[in-house]
């Protein structure tokens, strides 16, 4: 395909003005593939999701399915990394070649995993091969910062036990929250496409001067940027922080309907020491949360 046939293309998906005959695999990847050359990962993956969607409204179509959309442009961003400094033509020429057997993703995911309902409803990691891995770039946070964070945060407090937080934070409370951040209890974030999609903190533990040396620790990732390893990049870059500054003992308080993330802190050397039954309530339910702990 040339340059300016896609560019073409790439409208008439956004328009919804796509026939079905025209709208082939080929034309998936050609379109995805120039998006992420063009906008970025993120915002190529936010153009295909509601454009396909829409399509689908538009043709009758009931057939959108959110892991393979996410997957489709991740593979499809590794290639366009694969080749910086290509012109657009030399780049879609390499990719269409390389992505036009639609089996290509069976090397990645099991056909019973990929077609599941949970797949189709939001994405799911592969459990045969991992897909490319975004460029993350970790940084401490800063006061620009705040309202990312806080969005991050905030789509969690209605719906989820991974905090117990009843209401949003106020962006007033984030932004003080994050003016008060100091050395030895620093908070990072992490980028792509110049977008936060993850952060995280180390907290005091208790405010009696014996437990300076413990903090505590909390990591959120943006849900579109779930089972990429965010989370371990992140937990990893706090781990140095806390050895950079003296820390000692890192505690991790987590609910235990939160198994991916028990798992996660486990693999990361966290070891479970208790269980506090039924201290929170949320979601019309008692909750029981984990204690984790690791020696810094």
């Amino acid at each position: 395909m040339r340059e300016a046939e896609v560019i073409e293309l790439v409208d008439a998906f956004i328009a919804g003005a796509v026939t079905e005959e025209r709208w082939t695999h080929a034309a998936h990847v050609a379109s995805a593939a120039y998006l992420v050359r063009t906008r970025g990962r993120r915002r190529a993956l936010s153009t295909m999701r509601d454009g396909i969607q829409n399509l689908n409204r538009v043709l009758g179509s009931t057939g959108y399915h959110e892991t393979l959309t996410v997957a489709w442009v991740d593979l499809l961003a590794g290639m366009v990394h694969e080749g910086r400094g290509e012109d657009a033509e030399t780049m879609l020429r390499r990719v269409l070649a390389a992505s036009a057997d639609k089996q290509v993703m069976l090397e990645h995911y099991t056909r019973d995993r990929v077609m599941s309902e949970e797949a189709r409803a939001r994405f799911v990691p592969p459990d045969l091969r991992p897909l490319p891995r975004p460029d993350y770039a970790l940084r401490d946070a800063t006061p620009g910062d705040a309202e990312r964070i806080n969005a991050i945060y905030n789509h969690y407090v209605p719906w989820s036990s991974c905090t117990f937080a009843l209401e949003p934070t106020p962006i007033e409370e984030r932004s003080l929250w994050l003016s008060r951040r100091h050395r030895d209890h620093p908070a990072v974030v992490a980028e792509t496409d110049g977008e936060v999609v993850g952060w995280g903190s180390l907290d005091p533990y208790r405010s009696r001067g014996g437990y300076a040396a413990t903090a505590e620790i909390s990591i959120y990732v943006d849900p579109s940027e779930h089972g990429r390893g965010l989370g371990r990049e992140l937990t990893r870059r706090l781990m140095a922080r806390a050895a950079e500054v003296g820390l000692h003992t890192i505690i991790a308080m987590i609910c235990t309907e939160q198994r991916a993330s028990l798992t996660a802190f486990s693999r990361e050397g966290f070891v479970e020491r208790g269980t506090m039954r039924e201290v929170g309530r949320k979601l019309e339910r008692w909750l029981d949360v984990a204690v984790l702990e690791r020696r810094v």
